[in-house]
């Protein structure tokens, strides 16, 4: 054993006693029924580190280097939305990086007799003092209920090994977390390309992904078209996403050099990526990785995806059970559910928006005929006949220009394409936004599999919106966070009761954009993508 030159235990447990003082008093009772033998010795380079029965719970050569080295295989963790749960105190060095990189660190150690000797040891005051690190007991552990803001769940692997019985126990507890989202420190670390597409709802999902590739520390990259070629997609492709070569060319030649410069162990395609099965089956012959496509639309409306689909290795799809069975009828033995997410840095609640993006009620989307019927409706039956200023009700987006002058006329500088920062100004600057799902029958369709990106990027805006029913609605967003429209009828009242209602319609955009936090950022929607991919990995 080492002989302390200081010993930090006064002012740690000072720190407690303020800030914790319940734990505290577990601390000094805990210990005195335990059978753990804790010493401190000296590593080779000087750190010093614990045993803990004689088991080293550190690198006996450089702890503190292998602390950083170990932490690079775990997701940074954002420090504006997330919390890191840490098992075991063995590794102070550990939970010392931890603390740098995360907002607030929850740490567990059920042996008191291992905190103890820590705090003796290691200088944690300031962190204790300012509420960064919190300390639970077993109890206080297993009462957790609702865990939020959670990106990482942290074992220190030794701690694992000397309690598998007492870990064990708090598997009611680590079932309320995405499995997907606890990273243990054997993790590898994936090289993603992303493949945006060249029209449609997806566009702004690459750099969103990309964003959030950045954010776990995993190296991304990002083939993405220019405004011209985006135009020019829109102009030229058709439902069935006819292949037109000179868009395939040009895409062929910029998804290639990506693919031999950056070597990437996954490449993720987006629905209307520029990719057809034969330069799928190409690029395989060039790059190991394994290929990914996450096909946000709805497959009845987009026929290409039946030729592509089998090319890739694994599927992920925003409609269900419905799309499951589809996908076991194409033979696809790796398709996944996988709803939108939403980048919550990109879309915030936000101040001092231009006045030609704020509206009392507005729609941001293509013209599709269930969409211009609706609008028709609701502004010659409602808002054209209402006290309400005629001006405060806006259409942003394409496809709209054969519509009625009624809605003309509601058009946002004549029907141009939205871009996505614009699109994040609309939804925080408009009180109550419309989100009707895509349709080419008339009317609302309740038994209609899917929930489209704009749901979760309203909610990430701290927007309140009103949506079509969808079947899948109700296990991502509550009634407080969303809020459903039955029948097109409903629309009107539904519209002044919440205008009049501005309190309300904050409380519930807030819990939307909580639960965006919680669980549909893109960070989890990546996290859960390597996951399902991993196995495939290789070191």
């Amino acid at each position: 054993m080492t002989s302390l030159t200081k010993n930090f235990a006064s002012v740690n447990r000072s720190a407690l006693k303020k800030s914790n003082p319940k734990y505290l008093e577990w601390l000094n009772t805990a210990s005195k029924n335990e059978n753990v033998n804790v010493d401190i010795v000296s590593a080779k380079d000087g750190h010093l580190i614990l045993t803990v029965n004689g088991q080293s719970q550190d690198s006996p050569r450089s702890p503190v280097n292998t602390a950083n080295e170990n932490f690079k295989n775990f997701p940074a963790v954002p420090p504006k939305y997330s919390t890191l749960w840490v098992f075991g105190f063995g590794s102070p060095y550990l939970l010392s990086v931890c603390l740098q990189k995360a907002n607030k660190v929850m740490l567990l150690e059920p042996r008191a007799t291992v905190v103890n000797k820590a705090l003796e040891a290691y200088d944690f005051s300031q962190a204790i003092a300012k509420g960064q690190l919190v300390f639970l007991t077993p109890s206080d552990f297993k009462r957790q209920k609702k865990i939020k803001r959670l990106l990482a769940f942290i074992v220190h692997k030794p701690s694992e090994r000397a309690l598998k019985a007492h870990f064990s126990r708090y598997n009611d507890f680590t079932k309320n977390i995405d499995r997907d989202l606890i990273t243990l420190s054997e993790t590898l670390i994936p090289k993603i390309l992303v493949i945006g597409p060249l029209s449609g709802g997806p566009v702004s999902m690459g750099p969103a992904l990309l964003r959030a590739g950045s954010a776990l520390g995993w190296p991304t990259r990002l083939v993405q078209w220019e405004e011209e070629t985006l135009r020019l997609a829109q102009s030229a492709l058709q439902p069935d996403f006819a292949a037109t070569s000179f868009l395939f060319t040009r895409a062929r030649t910029e998804i290639l050099r990506a693919l031999e410069l950056f070597k990437p162990d996954l490449v993720i395609a987006l629905a209307q990526a520029p990719l057809n099965v034969e330069t799928i089956l190409e690029f395989k012959t060039i790059s190991p990785a394994l290929w990914a496509l996450w096909f946000v639309e709805d497959y009845r409306l987009f026929n290409y995806v039946t030729e592509v689909a089998p090319a890739y290795d694994l599927f992920f799809h925003i409609q269900g059970p419905l799309m499951d069975e589809v996908a076991k009828a194409w033979g696809l033995n790796r398709a996944y559910y996988l709803p939108p997410a939403a980048d919550p840095d990109f879309f915030r609640p936000q101040k001092g928006i231009p006045p030609e993006f704020r509206a009392l009620v507005s729609f941001m989307g293509a013209g599709y005929p269930n969409r211009r019927e609706l609008m028709a409706n609701l502004l010659s039956n409602y808002w054209l006949k209402s006290k309400r200023p005629i001006n405060g009700f806006k259409i942003f987006g394409s496809g709209w220009t054969d519509c009625p002058e009624e809605v003309r006329a509601r058009l946002f500088q004549e029907g141009r394409r939205i871009s996505p920062e614009e699109s994040s100004l609309i939804y925080a600057g408009t009180e109550v936004n419309l989100n009707i799902h895509s349709a080419h029958e008339l009317g609302f369709h309740k038994e209609s599999a899917f929930v489209n990106p704009r749901t979760f990027e309203l909610a990430a805006s701290g927007a309140f919106q009103l949506v079509d029913p969808r079947p899948l609605l109700p296990s991502l967003f509550s009634a407080e966070e969303v809020v459903t429209v039955e029948d097109p009828l409903e629309l009107p009242d539904k519209i002044e009761y919440y205008l009049d209602r501005p309190k309300l319609r904050q409380e519930i955009g807030h819990a939307a954009r909580e639960k965006v936090l919680m669980a549909h950022t893109y960070v989890h929607r990546l996290t859960f993508m390597v996951q399902k991919a991993r196995r495939s990995f290789k070191a």
